[in-house]
């Protein structure tokens, strides 16, 4: 699963250096590049994100194993932070007030906004359950997966191009995903053949015998 994961890594790698390929040279094209100092920072905030992502995500599963928390009880405590945090920063930048306005002004975001809470709960809702009862390894990978076709449909449905490391990075994706698909359904095969085909173990209880009713004597 390690390995699975670090191949699909590397696919993602390969297909994001290809985008930031066609970004450079749209930019150079239009003259207006990116510094050496930006790009650091842009590669360390990457580097932040994923170094993160990855403490959350296996911290959690720490949690579900030490303290047999639930799903649920991980989703209330993760947003009743998310809540206090944002709410901060809401309030310093002033922001808070701003928003009343802009709803009433806009009563149909309203609904989007409505809309993309409740697919957001019940996404969260999948995601602890995936960490609780498959490892953070697990989900990683789902997550890249979903990534990967997200990407996937929108060359297909907006019709963007695809330069040859964009078509790699796909290419390694998928095919570390199949090879691990393969190698499960194949330990599974033969732990089939060899349940259907085992021998019986020595030293086992022997089923008692059938004795014959007793005869009256008469």
């Amino acid at each position: 699963d390690w390995l699975v994961a670090l191949v699909v890594t590397a696919g993602v790698v390969a297909f994001k250096q290809g985008e930031l390929a066609d970004s450079g040279r749209a930019q150079a094209r239009k003259g207006d590049g990116i510094s050496l100092g930006g790009e650091a920072v842009g590669y360390a905030l990457i580097f932040g994100y994923v170094a993160f992502d990855s403490f959350t995500s296996n911290w959690q599963e720490s949690l579900f194993k030490e303290y047999a928390v639930t799903p649920l009880q991980m989703m209330r405590q993760v947003n009743l932070f998310s809540v206090l945090f944002a709410a901060a920063g809401l309030l310093l930048t002033a922001e808070a007030f701003e928003i009343p306005h802009f709803l009433a002004g806009h009563p149909d975001c309203a609904m989007h906004i409505a809309t993309m809470s409740a697919c957001s709960a019940v996404g969260q809702l999948f995601i602890f359950f995936t960490i609780k009862h498959f490892g953070a390894l697990a989900f990683a990978t789902i997550n890249t997966v979903r990534t990967m076709f997200s990407v996937v449909l929108s060359f297909a449905i907006f019709g963007h191009a695809i330069n040859n490391a964009e078509k790699m990075g796909i290419a390694i994706v998928f095919c570390a995903l199949g090879a691990q698909v393969a190698m499960k359904w194949a330990r599974q095969m033969t732990k089939g053949r060899t349940a259907g085909g085992a021998t019986p173990v020595v030293g086992a209880a022997a089923a008692p015998k059938k004795t014959p009713p007793a005869t009256s004597g008469r």
